[in-house]
């Protein structure tokens, strides 16, 4: 699932960055960012793992990487990448614990009516979503009708950028399919492409 700046459910053009910290940019050489890759923070807890990553699709840079505890997406947190020095084996953070659960939480969840587009905010715009329709009644008699609201899970990302997310399914430019994003090529300074698994 890939998420490139939406707003309301429209696509948007990309534009500015979200502003960030005055944080050292640490350079590295190209390198696969795989599927359950582990950040480790300075103090050396175990925090998790990245589960997708946002891109600048005009400058073609990896901004932020989405870390979560396994299977808990819900608790993902946003990490700025100048926070990360990314190699083949590790992800070290260069922030604790404490300061990583107090960046923004990615994930969000409304109740909206169905076709409404969801909240706008002048920093962020809407990465991956999905929407559970609700069921009403019925079942006994086998049959279900469905209320006009619908349950949104979705995330928010700096203006202007594009969500990538791990399993994601992959089409040709035929439209078919093709694999699943296992993993990413990429640095700090440039975004290379994906890396896919024949399904």
């Amino acid at each position: 699932m890939f998420g490139c700046g939406q707003v309301g459910g429209s696509m948007m053009r990309p534009g500015r960055k979200e502003p960030s910290d005055d944080l050292h940019h640490q350079s590295t050489s190209h390198t696969n960012l795989r599927r359950n890759h582990r950040p480790h923070p300075l103090d050396r807890w175990r925090i998790g793992e990245v589960g997708d990553i946002v891109i600048d699709p005009v400058r073609q840079t990896v901004t932020h990487l989405v870390v979560q505890p396994p299977e808990q997406h819900f608790r993902a947190r946003l990490v700025p990448i100048e926070l990360a020095t990314v190699t083949d084996d590790i992800i070290q953070l260069s922030i604790d614990t404490k300061h990583l659960r107090s960046l923004r939480e990615v994930a969000e969840t409304d109740f909206l009516p169905i076709g409404d587009p969801l909240p706008t905010d002048p920093d962020w715009d809407v990465g991956t979503q999905s929407i559970m329709p609700m069921p009403m009644g019925g079942a006994e008699y086998g049959m279900w009708s469905y209320d006009d609201h619908a349950t949104v899970n979705y995330d928010r990302i700096p203006r202007g950028g594009c969500e990538i997310r791990s399993q994601s399914r992959v089409t040709s430019s035929d439209g078919q399919h093709v694999g699943t994003v296992e993993g990413y090529i990429a640095d700090d300074t440039h975004f290379a492409g994906v890396v896919v698994r024949d399904s």
